[in-house]
């Protein structure tokens, strides 16, 4: 899967999960609330049955969650 195939997925999780439409590649999910900690717990349920990645531990750093595009580069790192 390509990264804009990535980012279009999760533009439509958010548009379902959070009513967030038109959420840019670069949007802010942390700060504005979009993404909590119940939030990352739902989203990487979401990965890892849509995208086969496994996120571990190492990878829980507010950095990797605080965009679409960093969710992204994150899931393109990790898929199986």
């Amino acid at each position: 899967m390509t990264d804009v195939q990535i980012l279009e997925t999760l533009q439509s999780y958010f548009a379902k999960e959070q009513n967030a439409k038109d959420l840019s590649a670069d949007s802010p999910l942390l700060t504005s609330g979009l993404l909590d900690s119940l939030g990352i717990v739902k989203l990487l349920s979401f990965i890892e049955d849509e995208f086969d990645a496994e996120i571990m531990d190492a990878d829980f750093d507010p950095e990797n969650f605080e965009t679409l595009n960093s969710i992204t580069k994150l899931i393109s790192s990790q898929a199986n």
